[in-house]
C-alpha cells in the first residue's frame, strides 16, 4: 500500500504488515519517516503523538494513536486556541480510523495541545503539540550570461 495524505499539513501515512502479522502505522512528514506505531493490545495508551505546522499562512495540527482494546475510536479535542472572547477554547476533531487498529485526527487552527479520551470514560491523555518547521525550498536566482 502506498502512502496516503493526511488531511491538511505536511503529513501522510502508510500501513505496513510485519512478518508476524502485526500492523504498523508509518507517519511521514514532508515525505520522510517521522514515526512508526506498531499494533499492540498490551498497552491501554490511546495517544501516540501530536504535531503542529504552519505554512501558506495556515496552521495545521495532527494527532494519532491506537484504537482502544474494544475497537472504539477516542474523542479528540485540540486545545489551547484563543478565541475572540479572550478565553481558551478547544475544537472537537473528527477521528478517522486506519486499518481497524489506529486513528488519526487533524484540524486547522492555532492550537497548542490535544486531549484524548475513551468514549466510555477513563483517564484522559494529553500532549502538547510538537512544532514542525516548514521546509524552505531553495530557489536558484540569476542566470548565466
Amino acid at each position: 500500500m502506498g502512502t496516503l495524505p493526511v488531511g491538511i499539513g505536511p503529513w501522510s501515512v502508510r500501513v505496513a504488515e510485519s512478518g508476524r502479522g502485526r500492523a504498523a502505522l508509518e507517519l511521514y512528514q514532508h515525505g520522510e519517516l517521522a514515526d512508526v506505531l506498531v499494533d499492540a493490545r498490551l498497552t491501554p495508551q490511546l495517544l501516540r503523538g501530536a504535531r503542529r505546522s504552519a505554512g501558506d499562512g495556515r496552521r495545521h495540527v495532527l494527532a494519532w494513536g491506537r484504537l482502544a482494546a474494544d475497537g472504539a475510536a477516542p474523542s479528540v479535542v485540540f486545545t489551547g486556541r484563543w478565541s475572540l472572547r479572550s478565553s481558551r477554547s478547544g475544537l472537537a476533531a473528527q477521528v478517522v480510523t486506519v486499518a481497524g487498529r489506529f486513528w488519526l485526527a487533524w484540524a486547522e487552527g492555532p492550537f497548542r495541545g490535544v486531549l484524548v479520551e475513551h468514549p466510555a470514560g477513563g483517564p484522559a491523555e494529553r500532549l502538547p503539540l510538537e512544532r514542525v518547521r516548514v521546509r524552505v525550498q531553495e530557489r536558484r536566482v540569476g542566470g548565466a550570461a
